[in-house]
């Protein structure tokens, strides 16, 4: 029952979170510049007219201020993260530690498109089964795509789903690896340092959907440092 209710909650947080990131892009940019006017004279206190701020090298300190760099609306990146497996998982599995690397496309100021693709491998973990220690090994690969939103101009929220496997095992005598693929689901929350590195963190849900019967939803926190280009 549990089970059912945190795929209902979290489906419609992502479904809600959509929506508002669809009415955002309809938005026109904050800022809308007024009108220049003939931008040619300025009234100056006599009557006469002198040339205006800017023009002619003169006015306005000599120089024109160079045009601002348009941000790209194209990046690449590359991060590493620490992922905490809670609950069942963390009996099972240790820390993760994982790499990343991805796409984002700014579609304007607050709204942006992600995808990345990672490794993320579990340190193992032992436990006592009839008194004999059993070493349990995980490993996955996320292939996720989702959307960020600027609610700040450092500060970023997000949410990411798509497909994640997950390949288990252990030393037990005559066990073999075990490979499954499930939907997960990503929400999380990133702070840019500066225009190019920024650090993160939130709540990974490595089987969300497309689990067996019987099979509980999973979860861990992760914390990540990334670049982009």
């Amino acid at each position: 029952m549990v089970h059912r209710i945190v795929q209902v909650a979290l489906a419609s947080l992502l479904t809600s979170t959509l929506a508002a990131g669809a009415a955002w892009a309809q938005e026109e940019p904050a800022g809308g510049e007024e009108p220049a006017g003939d931008g040619t004279t300025e009234p100056a206190g006599d009557g006469t007219t002198e040339p205006a701020a800017g023009e002619g090298g003169e006015a306005g300190g000599g120089e024109m201020a160079p045009a601002a760099e348009a941000p790209k609306q194209l990046r690449f990146g590359v991060a590493g993260l620490l992922a905490l497996p809670l609950g069942d998982l963390g009996d099972v599995a240790g820390l993760g530690i994982g790499v990343l690397g991805g796409v984002l496309y700014a579609m304007n100021p607050k709204l942006s498109l992600a995808g990345h693709v990672g490794l993320i491998y579990h340190l193992p973990k032992s436990q006592d089964f009839a008194g004999t220690d059993v070493s349990f090994t995980l490993m996955e690969i996320p292939i996720v795509a989702g959307v960020r939103f600027a609610v700040m101009p450092q500060l970023l929220l997000g949410a990411d789903t798509g497909i994640n496997i997950l390949r288990s095992s252990s030393d037990a005598e005559g066990s073999e690896a075990n490979t499954d693929t499930r939907i997960p689901l990503a929400i999380h929350a990133a702070y840019m340092l500066n225009a190019n590195m920024a650090v993160g963190a939130g709540l990974w849900l490595p089987n969300l959907l497309l689990t067996e019967e019987g099979e509980d939803t999973h979860a861990e926190i992760f914390a990540y440092f990334g670049y982009l280009f």
